[in-house]
């Protein structure tokens, strides 16, 4: 990912940004102030002006545009109430075959994105890292420093950002104080929105924990809190039923936190075997069989057969840890 190039605006954004200060100077040359923040105070008469020109419109409109107002926004509220709140269920089912999906299907569209974007976050693993940061990169490196997060958070935030991992949760304990929950959410969201992540919080009662889901991209993050209403409905439902058993599906979390492909099968696989109670060898590599040098950038369980390939995984994010935040490093990596 080139993030320099991704600062560029985009036509539509250029001409939203034009139509803003063209309203500005509008405003300004009819009577309006600068205030010492920057922000424009219009005068009375513009407002007195601004509301008889509303009254006027809204006197001039027939009772039949009234009612097509009301048809129209009628059907945005059921377009919004419908990918609002029938996404998650679109997506629960954890054995999803993109081939069995019909084409054009939600579903389908956005698992298909959240490949891709997966696809995008392992090619920038193999790029040549950038050697130094911008002075608004750093300022965000600074605000994360400061989020009252777990280190162990705070590196995982840097390579979501950083474009190195698709998705990750933030973890935090309830503060059981509704007031202090807020100012912690309110600290964390501002940060998040500057590094233009999609994310929401979701709260366990049965582990008396919070957890934060966060993706710079769309269809990651959709599917990602419908994994997370899976599971809220699990443990519903397991109040009335304590024997449910929940499922998780490792394939999607694998590609939700940015781990190679390989070693998300071999997990898998060795997941299967334990849960049919087979009796078979592992397919992931022992820690204590790696490479000392690779034991200590380990993040993840790698596979017996591409262990070498997949570590390079893990040293990209050591770097990348090292070059935008030091101490990070050095509090995870100086054992």
């Amino acid at each position: 990912m080139n993030f320099e190039k991704q600062k560029l605006l985009t036509q539509e954004e250029k001409e939203l940004t034009k139509g803003r200060i063209l309203s500005d100077a509008e405003l300004l040359k009819e009577g309006a102030e600068i205030k010492d923040d920057g922000s424009i105070e219009v005068s009375r008469e513009q407002i007195e002006v601004a509301r008889k020109e509303m009254g006027e419109d809204m006197q001039q409109s027939s009772e039949s545009d009234s009612e097509k107002l009301a048809e129209i926004r009628g059907k945005i509220h059921e377009l919004e109430r419908e990918y609002k709140y029938k996404d998650p269920e679109r997506l629960l089912d954890p054995n999803y075959n993109l081939d069995d999906l019909s084409e054009g299907s939600y579903r389908k569209i956005q698992l298909e994105r959240m490949k891709e974007y997966y696809e995008e976050v392992r090619n920038n693993i193999k790029a040549k890292p950038l050697t130094e940061l911008t002075p608004q990169e750093k300022k965000i490196v600074r605000a994360i420093e400061n989020l009252p997060i777990s280190d162990n958070d705070k590196n995982d935030l840097i390579l979501v950002w950083r474009g190195l991992k698709p998705a990750t949760d933030l973890h935090l304990d309830d503060p059981k104080n509704a007031l202090i929950w807020w100012w912690t959410k309110r600290k964390i969201d501002r940060v998040l929105d500057q590094m233009q992540m999609h994310h929401d919080d979701v709260f366990y009662e049965k582990h008396s924990a919070r957890s934060i889901a966060l993706s710079p991209n769309r269809s990651t993050f959709n599917i990602m809190m419908s994994e997370k209403k899976r599971y809220m409905d699990y443990l519903e439902n397991q109040k009335h039923n304590p024997d449910l058993q929940y499922r998780i599906d490792y394939e999607k979390a694998g590609m939700f936190y940015g781990f190679p492909e390989t070693a998300v099968k071999a997990f898998v696989e060795d997941h299967l075997a334990d849960a049919s109670q087979e009796t078979s060898e592992s397919n992931r590599m022992k820690r204590e069989d790696l490479p000392e040098e690779i034991r200590k950038v380990t993040w993840f369980a790698y596979s017996k057969d591409n262990w070498e390939e997949e570590a390079k995984t893990s040293v990209r994010w050591a770097k990348e840890i090292a070059m935008v935040n030091p101490k990070l490093h050095e509090k995870r990596y100086a054992k």
